[in-house]
């Protein structure tokens, strides 16, 4: 790795007490790793946006109902301050899981699909009380 320092990047991500733990294992590594970033916890009204963008991303769009719900569900979660709370990877298994619950719900229903039905997501898609039990 010494000779090669110039040609070499190393990125190592955590939780900051977990890697400062990690760091104080061995004593050579802080030097190694001299720099250190710290990136905030989105805002809730910035999850919101993540869940909407992700949701575009893979040509879905919510419902009214489902955007005041996981607005709310944000809330919560942020004022109970949840340890491990992952932020971006948070809000994809949301979307990936409110996505799963919509082809049930969608492969359920007898009435004829439309295209907006089989496109958008609604409130019953984003089960909070199963994302809950996840963090």
């Amino acid at each position: 790795m010494e000779d090669q320092q110039h040609e070499f990047v190393l990125i190592l991500a955590g939780y900051p007490r977990e890697m400062d733990h990690f760091l104080s294992l061995n004593p050579g590594l802080p030097s190694r790793f001299p720099t250190s970033l710290t990136f905030k916890d989105f805002s809730q009204h910035e999850l919101l946006t993540l869940l909407e963008m992700m949701v575009k991303e893979r040509e879905y769009e919510c419902s009214r109902e489902a955007l005041y719900k996981m607005k709310l569900h944000f809330e919560k979660t942020g004022r109970q301050g949840v340890r491990h709370f992952s932020n971006g990877r948070y809000v994809r298994n949301c979307v990936e899981k409110a996505i799963r619950m919509h082809a049930v719900r969608v492969m359920k229903q007898r009435k004829d699909k439309d295209r907006a039905s089989l496109l958008r997501l609604e409130a019953e898609d984003f089960n909070v009380d199963e994302i809950e039990s996840g963090l």
